[in-house]
């Protein structure tokens, strides 16, 4: 959307005028199965993990707010802080002083970490229904002789990316007593072959943005989707799309 000069400037300075922080972090549930199937049978999405991350806040300002946008880093059970920074936007209208839930699926990182997994979660951009934003203030440099209870988690590398697939797929096909099994074949090409291969479970996985970033950071150029019969379905990762009439033998 385009927008007037006077307008940027007058919301820069409505910006630069909202001192607090406009937005409380009230409570955070990094891994709630039980919400994530609610949401799911309300929405008729479908995460294939059935992991969602629920964040609930109050608006502390005195203006309407229309969009805010998370900066979340996922914990592992032993503490380990994920480096990399996923943000979630929330674009509900939330009145001054109410409260409100954003949930999204997380599924693919409950699977890395287990039911112990937690997370960082931080207010990155708050937009208003007059047309201004806040954004929090650029952090002091951190003090390099402070002390810290953690580690930062070494980023996922192609190797280790392509370890989790396998062993999140494999793992989901016990966890649900399905018979199936999930491979790499040709050096860049990940089969997931199922009984219950279908083409809506198939659409399902594709609207999982984590599971298509890690299959980019795994180096896999092609996800197939099978039941070794019939249902074939098999999707270009570095062209975004479907591909047809394609075989995942």
């Amino acid at each position: 959307m385009n927008h007037l000069c006077c307008s940027l400037l007058l919301s820069l300075f409505a910006s630069s005028s909202v001192a607090q922080m406009p937005v409380e972090i009230v409570k955070v549930e990094p891994h709630s199965h039980a919400r994530c199937a609610l949401a799911d049978a309300a929405t008729d999405e479908h995460d294939p993990w059935g992991s969602c991350l629920i964040v609930w806040c109050r608006n502390s300002s005195t203006k309407y707010i229309t969009g805010i946008r998370f900066d979340v880093h996922f914990v592992s059970a032993l503490k380990e802080v994920d480096p990399a920074v996923y943000s979630y936007e929330n674009t509900a209208t939330i009145k001054p002083g109410k409260m409100n839930a954003g949930i999204w699926h997380d599924g693919v990182f409950w699977h890395q970490y287990g039911d112990g997994m937690d997370v960082q979660v931080q207010v990155g951009r708050v937009m208003f229904r007059d047309g201004s934003f806040w954004t929090p203030p650029t952090p002091a440099t951190a003090d390099p002789n402070a002390s810290t209870t953690t580690e930062p988690a070494k980023p996922l590398n192609q190797e280790t990316a392509r370890d989790f697939l396998l062993k999140a797929s494999n793992a989901q096909f016990a966890k649900e007593g399905v018979a199936g099994y999930a491979e790499i074949k040709g050096g860049d090409k990940l089969i997931v072959h199922s009984e219950r291969a279908s083409a809506v479970r198939f659409n399902m996985t594709l609207k999982n943005e984590k599971f298509l970033a890690l299959l980019k950071t795994a180096g896999i150029a092609t996800y197939a989707y099978t039941n070794d019969a019939e249902q074939n379905f098999s999707y270009d990762v570095k062209a975004g799309q479907t591909q047809d009439d394609t075989k995942a033998k």
